[in-house]
């Protein structure tokens, strides 16, 4: 079974944890690798919120605009900076 970008919107509108929202934007785009240690090995610096860009093992990914605010807004709630390794 094949979910649209849209399909994904209505899923995520009905949740409300920005964590969720985002693991699962993530790995609809492809952000994943074996075992999910593309997402475990994801760091803020990964993000360029300017070009839309998540960089993963070698690999630009795209975001759109809704997996940006996802991003921004979990980063914000701090729901996915314990996640998503901080360079601090």
């Amino acid at each position: 079974m094949y979910y649209s970008k849209k399909d994904i919107k209505i899923l995520l509108d009905k949740i409300d944890n920005e964590q969720d929202k985002f693991f699962i934007l993530a790995i609809y785009n492809c952000i994943k690798g074996r075992s999910y240690e593309d997402l475990a090995e994801l760091k803020v610096t990964d993000i360029n919120f300017n070009k839309k860009e998540i960089y993963v093992n070698g690999r630009t990914v795209e975001m759109d605009d809704y997996f940006v605010e996802v991003t921004k807004e979990a980063l914000i709630r701090k729901e996915i900076e314990p996640i998503i390794k901080s360079t601090k």
